[in-house]
C-alpha cells in the first residue's frame, strides 16, 4: 500500500489540469484538519530554517514523498540542488514563500483530492492570470519567468502536495 501516496503525487503531476477541478484560497481554515497539521509543520520547520524538521515531517507524513524529478533522496539534498547559494537556506525560503502563497484544492475526478502550493501550479492556464493572481506570482518569480511558464503550459518552479489524508507526497521543481 505504500506506493498509493507516491501514484496519487504522480497523478497530481501528470493528470491533464483539464481533466482536474481546482479551486483556489488563501484560506487555511478551509483545509481539512490532516492538511493542515502538515502543513503547519512544514511551515514551522522552514521558517526555523530547520532541514531535519523538514526530514521529521517527511518520515511521519511523506515516507513515499516524490522528492524532485532528479534523484534527490533527502529533503536537504533537493534544497541544496535547487539553491543559488549553494547550502539551501534559500530554497528553503522560497519554499516558505509558496506555502505562504494561496493553495489549490485540486480534485482529480476519481475521487483523489489533494492540495497543491503555490497554487499557480494548479491552474491550467497562467497566460491570461486576474490582476490578484498575477501579483501573488509576481511575488514568487519575476515576468520573465512567468511568462516561459505560461508558454510552457504550466508552473515550473517548486511547488509541493498534500493529500486530504495529510500525507505529504510531492516536493518537486521543473518538469
Amino acid at each position: 500500500m505504500r506506493t498509493i501516496p507516491f501514484a496519487f503525487a504522480l497523478l497530481a503531476l501528470t493528470v491533464p489540469v483539464a481533466a482536474q477541478e481546482t479551486s483556489v484560497s488563501s484560506d487555511l481554515s478551509a483545509l481539512p484538519a490532516p492538511v493542515f497539521e502538515t502543513y503547519e509543520a512544514l511551515l514551522d520547520a522552514a521558517r526555523a530554517g530547520d532541514f531535519d524538521g523538514l526530514e521529521q515531517v517527511r518520515t511521519e507524513r511523506g515516507d513515499d514523498l516524490q522528492i524532485g524529478f532528479g534523484g534527490a533522496e533527502t529533503i536537504t539534498d533537493f534544497l541544496t540542488a535547487n539553491s543559488l547559494s549553494g547550502d539551501g537556506v534559500d530554497a528553503m525560503a522560497g519554499l516558505i514563500e509558496i506555502l505562504e502563497s494561496p493553495y489549490a484544492r485540486v480534485d482529480a475526478g476519481d475521487g483523489t483530492m489533494f492540495y497543491m502550493w503555490p497554487f499557480l501550479a494548479g491552474l491550467e492556464d497562467l497566460s491570461d492570470l486576474p490582476l490578484e493572481q498575477r501579483l501573488e506570482a509576481y511575488q514568487l518569480v519575476d515576468a520573465d519567468a512567468l511568462d516561459d511558464f505560461a508558454e510552457y503550459g504550466g508552473w515550473l518552479a517548486t511547488r509541493t502536495i498534500i493529500e486530504a489524508n495529510g500525507r505529504w507526497t510531492a516536493i518537486v521543481a521543473g518538469d
